[in-house]
């Protein structure tokens, strides 16, 4: 036990230190001439759209980009920037500064002069610390794409602060911390060795980059901690607790509700399984009774989605917020993009289609041509997606039956890349799906410090620790190859799961059987005892007296007749 403990530890340690490049920043600044804590390339989209939501909205932050550029520099005509590559975000299509101009020029009007001067003054720092040629190249980018709520907690962060060194190395502190609280409840709920493996997992799997990785931005880890904690909470009977922070997960990044939605799963399995053994469908009040937990997890979810697109209406307005972040996704998730994984990846792969054989170097976006295969390949495998993402969703429910409510939020998580087309780094979520196959004592009131012997908490984490080993192989391919490939393996891996999982819940068995711990004895229980005391006291006196009148009778005690009928 020391020696495995002193090796999963060491190995959480170099994990972290992996993931945070032990301690080397990855950025430089290049006013400064040195390196940097801050992810430009990130924040010069999500701090000037949190900020300023109001003028920008989500289709606004290049054309201000442009504009702010020229106003910074005095005496500079647009015509010196009209050639420039930039994404028209109310199009998704890559076009020119000079066509979008009229835009551009109109965008100031947006601003009062007092915001207008803030906002310049922002985009130099972002200028300054990139570089002229990486800030106007990064336009290419696809803007902010977070849901109102995250724009309602970062525009509260951010309101009144400016875009400085000092300001984003310190709120990109709090990804770090919200880690740390999420690791140390997971810690104290599921158990230190549980912790470590999902450590392990979180700092070695390749998902959290997309040539870098988050590190040095701020609220990109915000959805992914609200999961682990919400399974915490679940696990620890918090259950409105556990149901709200699943939900507020999903109103950050919106696939991540599948935590959530799958919490309904349960019900519906307590409902079939209780009308096939009784011969008749359960009244409300047996199902209310039964299902309590999760009707409670569920309330807290819709609360939690209720009030938070409330307030974020409010403050943004539905339609200027809610309403043109569902265009903007929608357009965002039919555009085929190189670095996207899961099982639209697969079936829009064609070896003899990669990028390097058919991008075309004389258009305005030279992968478009690759896009233009990716969707014509796609849509002619579209009978066999759709027959690939119901296989796994299939064996999703099937899996989810007996399930407790903490496991059945993460299971919800593999059906992310089935449904959904993801970027990469989005999959990190990874390292939470060890939470699936944790275990309890007999009571149920603890989790087990030490699985031993083939559970299911070893067999799902050996896949996921060795998915992480096997995308090691994967990082010297270049392009859409590399997340081809990165596609096969995730999903291979949650088919292996599934597997698992599915042949556990075919056998009628609970991943762990919950024994409930009995409740402490009250003052009522204490006088129900007495009084059951003083009754049996009562029975034992009645039956000697029939005792000794059968005995009269010349029948043998009761005792005897029940051994001779045995």
């Amino acid at each position: 036990k020391r020696a495995t403990a002193a090796a999963l530890v060491f190995l959480s340690v170099v994990s972290v230190g992996c993931y945070y490049h032990f301690g080397m920043p990855q950025f430089r600044d290049e006013s400064k001439g040195r390196i940097s804590f801050v992810h430009p390339w990130d924040m010069r989209n999500y701090f000037p759209v949190a900020k300023y939501f109001n003028e920008l909205h989500f289709d606004g932050v290049y054309l201000a980009s442009v504009a702010a550029h020229l106003d910074n520099h005095p005496g500079m005509s647009p015509s010196a920037v009209a050639g420039i590559h930039m994404r028209d975000l109310d199009t998704n299509e890559i076009t020119t500064a000079g066509k979008l101009m009229d835009q551009i020029d109109e965008v100031r009007h947006h601003f009062t002069p007092e915001r207008w001067e803030s906002f310049k003054r922002d985009m130099k720092f972002f200028e300054d610390n990139m570089g002229t040629g990486s800030y106007l190249g990064s336009m290419q980018d696809h803007g902010g794409n977070a849901t109102p709520v995250w724009i309602l907690a970062a525009n509260l962060l951010w309101r009144n602060a400016p875009a400085n060194e000092t300001t984003l190395t310190l709120t990109g502190l709090i990804d770090p911390v919200l880690w740390a609280v999420m690791f140390f409840f997971i810690a104290r709920t599921f158990g230190t060795r549980v912790m470590l493996i999902t450590l392990i997992a979180w700092g070695t799997t390749d998902f959290s980059r997309f040539g870098t990785n988050l590190m040095g931005s701020t609220l990109r880890a915000d959805w992914m901690a609200a999961l682990g904690l919400g399974a915490c909470a679940l696990r620890k009977q918090r259950w409105a607790l556990g149901g709200g922070l699943l939900a507020y997960g999903g109103l950050i990044r919106a696939f991540p509700a599948f935590a959530a939605l799958f919490l309904a799963v349960p019900p519906v399995w307590w409902l079939v399984d209780q009308t096939r053994a009784n011969k008749r469908r359960p009244s409300w009040r047996e199902f209310q009774q039964a299902q309590r937990p999760a009707l409670r997890a569920i309330a807290g979810a819709g609360a939690t989605v209720v009030i938070l697109v409330a307030v974020s209406s409010a403050m943004f307005g539905f339609s200027g917020s809610w309403g043109t972040w569902t265009r903007k996704i929608t357009m965002h998730a039919e555009q085929p993009n190189s670095n996207h994984v899961g099982v639209r990846n697969l079936m829009a792969f064609s070896p003899d289609l990669v990028a390097r054989k058919v991008a075309d170097q004389n258009r305005l976006e030279p992968w478009s041509a690759w896009q233009d295969t990716q969707r014509q390949t796609f849509a002619h495998r579209k009978p066999l997606f759709y027959l690939t993402v119901l296989a796994f969703f299939a064996a999703a429910i099937l899996a989810a039956r007996r399930m407790r409510l903490e496991q059945v939020a993460m299971l919800g998580l593999l059906m992310i890349p089935v449904f959904f087309y993801p970027a990469n780094y989005y999959c990190h979520y990874v390292f939470l799906l060890p939470l699936l196959g944790t275990r309890l004592d007999q009571t149920g009131a603890r989790p087990l410090e030490e699985p031993e012997g083939r559970t299911m908490f070893s067999r799902i984490s050996m896949i996921i620790l060795a998915m992480g080993i096997i995308q090691v192989f994967t990082t010297w391919v270049a392009g859409d190859v590399k997340y081809t490939y990165q596609s096969i393996i995730i999903l291979g891996a949650f088919a292996l799961i599934l597997l698992a999982l599915g042949r556990n819940a075919r056998r009628g068995l609970a991943l762990e059987t919950e024994v409930p711990a009995p409740p402490p004895p009250s003052d009522d229980d204490h006088d129900a005892e007495e009084e059951d005391e003083e009754d049996e006291d009562d029975d034992e006196d009645d039956d000697e007296d029939e005792e000794e009148e059968e005995k009269e009778h010349g029948k043998p005690p009761a005792g005897q007749r029940a051994a001779v009928s045995s």
